[in-house]
C-alpha cells in the first residue's frame, strides 16, 4: 500500500488527517519539522507527501525546495 507522508507542525491535525488516512487504506507516517520530513522522505520514500507552508526550523517552501532537489514525489 502506498504510504503518504504527512509534514505538519500541528500535532493535532496531523493525527486527525492520519487517522483518516489510514482508514481510507493508506499507510502514513507523520514529521513535525522539515528537517525531520526530509528524514522520513530519505527513509521510506513515500508516494505521495502533504506539506505545511508555515513551520518553524525549516518552512515548507524551504522543505519543498530540497524535496525538488532529491524527487518527484507529489
Amino acid at each position: 500500500m502506498a504510504e503518504i507522508l504527512i509534514i505538519d507542525d500541528d500535532q493535532g491535525l496531523t493525527q486527525l488527517l492520519g487517522d483518516y488516512l489510514v482508514g481510507q487504506g493508506y499507510t502514513t507516517r507523520s514529521a513535525y519539522d522539515g528537517h525531520e520530513g526530509l528524514r522520513a522522505l530519505f527513509e521510506r520514500k513515500p508516494a505521495l507527501i502533504l506539506l505545511d507552508i508555515n513551520m518553524p526550523n525549516r518552512n515548507g517552501i524551504e522543505t519543498l525546495t530540497r524535496i525538488r532537489e532529491v524527487s518527484e514525489v507529489p
